[in-house]
């Protein structure tokens, strides 16, 4: 049975969707045990399919679903953690009226 695979990407490439530096790639593999395993290593190189890095990112909250860019994570004046690309908090503040994770405010 042959499988046909998608876009792969190295520690370069995770990195790249994440928003993050290639070092902390390799700490998110060694600490976090939701991190995808990679699907074979070249040499010294693991790799991953572009698609499970990406749904990972998303259910981790580490990539905007509706905007696949990286998020910026803060706690909000309730206390609850939030990540949201600037994109989407600029949406929300200037033509919403709120910020992303917190009650909106009843008039």
């Amino acid at each position: 049975m042959s499988r046909t695979l998608g876009h792969l990407v190295n520690a370069t490439g995770v990195a790249k969707i994440l928003g993050v530096s290639r070092q902390r790639v390799h700490q998110l593999i060694d600490s976090d045990p939701t991190f995808p395993n990679a699907i074979t290593v070249l040499g010294r190189t693991r790799v991953w399919e572009q698609p499970v890095i990406e749904s990972w990112a998303i259910g981790a909250g580490r990539v905007c679903k509706m905007h696949r860019r990286p998020t910026t994570h803060e706690v909000t004046a309730h206390g609850r953690l939030v990540g949201y690309c600037d994109e989407c908090v600029s949406y929300n503040v200037v033509k919403l009226g709120f910020v992303p994770g917190e009650p909106k405010k009843s008039k």
